[in-house]
């Protein structure tokens, strides 16, 4: 529909947090490792950023536009870091 063209987006981030279960999965007989999401994908939108836990870990799903993210990899390469930082502050 195109409807980025005919007025600004409301908003151009998108950040979500999915819950999923802490115990195990399997899909004929196999264990699921990791479980990578991915948000929705809206005209207009900049970027988008999922959490999903599972197991006791957080998987990230990161997706955008390459006009306003240039390199969603050095994004991405930060995550731990900032992870790391976060912990650190929080006393964990």
């Amino acid at each position: 529909m195109k409807l980025a063209d005919r007025h600004r987006p409301l908003f151009n981030l998108t950040i979500s947090n999915v819950p999923g279960p802490q115990f195990p999965l399997y899909s004929f007989g196999a264990q699921l490792v990791a479980n990578y999401p991915m948000g929705p994908i809206m005209d207009g939108s900049g970027l988008n950023i999922t959490v999903a836990s599972y197991l006791g870990q957080m998987f990230f799903g990161l997706h955008g536009d390459r006009d306003s993210v240039s390199d969603i990899w050095s994004l991405a390469s930060g995550l731990d870091d900032a992870l790391e930082e976060l912990k650190k502050v929080a006393g964990a």
